[in-house]
């Protein structure tokens, strides 16, 4: 095969990878495993040969990589401090988000990485909205589907995910990526409906997965992109989208007692025991400020820091997971340096993003895009001051996934791509 044919086997291949994970991103965390490394290979193959065998990393994202390394390397250095056992899980984890910089960039034809990008984020939104839509359907008619998985169970929409707070997370950040579409996106009327439509699914799912967690940030993340479009749209978005949750709550009753649960304090089992966790959590990191307890210890050790509560509070088993608040948490396990190196790695990231979409045409698919990515990470910053979602193996591969197609659309000098010519790997197909 000659070399241009061997660049439009690689352009096909990670092509049908991307959209591979997209299918398989809502359905199974296994499956989307195959798909996203792949996708990584083949970029990998791709970025080798437009270098001509050297190896490059666009502005900012290769100081992003270091970062991540350094994350993971003390992730294992506090398991070593602590005199535990050697664990690959860091590694492993690390390897997660591999495809976010080997795509980051790809110094190939542009507009072809818009396309694939398109088919991709439009192939994970569509199926998530038809995911959740039959699980809409599920909860007003009491069908059974065929599936081993029921998208509508004990009274939470969970799409085939098995706990409805990972659930609202990924519910929510398609929403608010759907959102930035519809807002940054000079698109047709047509699409423009369709994305308008997706976008309430997904805010449907959002809300009927029942996770207070991302109720609360939606809240908080909707009105700032809308914001960022202009005023007119935070007031008409922010209205509009308050509206819709207000019809939700006065619907669906379960939607209404998650909503009225957030601040009760006093009689809400798991918001008290919330209080008790990050009382537990912030005597780890007063104990071991430095190291931690060690990179995934939570559950082997908060018995010995529970113990001075348990007059107090009977901790159930949910407590055995983690802090319930991704800070504490990583701090808790991996001292304040660990901490300081998350905040460090996820700040520079929106950093990169914003920056980014500045640098993109202004009504292009590819600004709506990195937008998206970054208030996605915006959301789920806001909700990890109550969930440990950074950590969760669903939250971590869709944001791999996320950030990569973001990333992907920049140009080889890290910002969004505006069709500039660049070296070609081939044509586009």
């Amino acid at each position: 095969m000659n070399p241009a044919g061997r660049e439009r086997v690689l352009h096909r291949a990670l092509a049908v990878s991307l959209v591979l994970c997209a299918l398989c991103s809502p359905i199974s965390k296994s499956a989307t495993y195959f798909p996203l490394y792949a996708a990584a290979t083949f970029g990998l193959a791709l970025r080798l040969r437009a270098a001509g065998g050297g190896f490059q990393l666009p502005r900012g994202v290769a100081r992003l990589a270091v970062l991540w390394t350094l994350i993971a390397t003390w992730q294992l250095a506090t398991l070593i401090a602590n005199g535990d056992t050697f664990s690959a899980a860091p590694v492993a984890r690390a390897l997660d988000f591999a495809p976010v910089f080997l795509l980051a960039g790809l110094p190939i034809n542009e507009e072809w990485k818009e396309k694939a990008a398109k088919v991709s984020v439009f192939s994970l939104t569509s199926l998530t909205a038809l995911i959740i839509l039959l699980g809409l359907f599920q909860a007003a008619t009491g069908t059974v589907y065929p599936f081993p998985v029921q998208p509508f169970s004990d009274g939470n929409l969970l799409g085939f995910f098995s706990h409805h707070i990972p659930a609202g997370g990924f519910f929510s950040t398609l929403a608010v990526i759907s959102a930035c579409l519809f807002l940054f996106w000079k698109s047709s009327v047509r699409t423009k409906i369709f994305l308008g439509i997706l976008f309430m699914l997904l805010l449907s799912g959002s809300l009927l997965s029942l996770s207070r967690t991302y109720f609360v940030s939606l809240l908080f993340t909707l009105p700032l992109l809308f914001f960022k479009k202009n005023l007119r749209a935070a007031v008409i978005g922010s209205a509009a989208t308050a509206l819709f949750i207000v019809a939700a709550v006065l619907l669906f009753p379960p939607v209404k007692s998650s909503v009225t649960s957030i601040l009760d304090l006093k009689q809400n089992p798991s918001n008290v025991e919330r209080l008790y966790l990050w009382r537990v959590a912030r005597d780890m990191i007063e104990s071991k400020p430095i190291a931690g307890i060690g990179y995934r210890q939570w559950g082997n050790r908060i018995s010995e820091y529970s113990g001075r509560y348990a007059s107090e509070w009977k901790f159930t088993d949910a407590s055995f997971h983690h802090a319930h608040n991704v800070y504490l948490h990583v701090a808790a396990e991996t001292g304040l340096v660990g901490l300081a190196l998350f905040l460090a790695f996820w700040l520079s990231l929106l950093v990169i993003l914003f920056r980014a979409s500045a640098s993109a045409a202004r009504d292009g698919f590819a600004r709506g895009l990195i937008l998206g990515a970054a208030f996605a990470i915006v959301n789920l910053c806001i909700g990890g001051f109550f969930e440990n979602n950074f950590g969760t193996l669903l939250i971590a591969l869709l944001i791999s996934y996320v950030l990569s197609l973001a990333l992907f659309v920049m140009n080889g000098n890290g910002r969004a791509a505006r069709y500039s010519p660049l070296p070609s790997a081939g044509d586009a197909e």
